[in-house]
């Protein structure tokens, strides 16, 4: 009786395989991993691909296979504190005051980091702070980007 062995390589070794940038500016597809399991982390996640979506020079791939590199990391949003609305004291005439914090990084062949960043929210959250943390980080991201390809956008 012979039997056969299926060898099936892992997820985590077919992302090492498919990564191909060993600089930043090699980077021109991202695929966006996952940014922990606390809350508001699928959120900024979620923003964050929305936001590099409308990016010139970077595309977003639907997976680790098809990327130059992945962004991984950790992120959170949380209730800081509330503001009163009314000087009567009531439960209902108070507001959230949210916090949170965007921490990646960029990693490419070999699982090598190639750019990292913790982008924290301003003073002042027109969009709200998992918007703003998204826009801070990717910001810096494309600037790196374009400083390391020598293209502006």
């Amino acid at each position: 009786m012979i039997t056969a062995a299926l060898f099936l390589p892992s997820a985590s070794a077919k992302a090492d395989r498919a990564q191909t940038a060993e600089t930043l500016s090699q980077v021109k597809r991202i695929y966006v991993g996952s940014l922990g399991a606390k809350q508001g982390a699928s959120e900024l996640r979620d923003k964050l691909i929305q936001r590099l979506r409308k990016a010139r020079g970077v595309e977003v791939v639907a997976s680790p296979g098809q990327a130059d590199a992945i962004i991984t990391g950790t992120g959170a949003v949380w209730i800081e504190a509330y503001i009163s609305t009314n000087p009567k004291p009531s439960p209902y005439n108070r507001q959230p005051v949210y916090d949170g914090y965007l921490s990646v990084e960029l990693k490419g062949k070999n699982n090598e980091t190639l750019w990292s960043h913790r982008a924290t929210p301003g003073r002042f959250r027109w969009n709200g702070v998992p918007q703003d943390l998204v826009n801070r980080l990717t910001k810096q991201l494309l600037a790196a980007l374009h400083q390391n390809s020598g293209s502006r956008s």
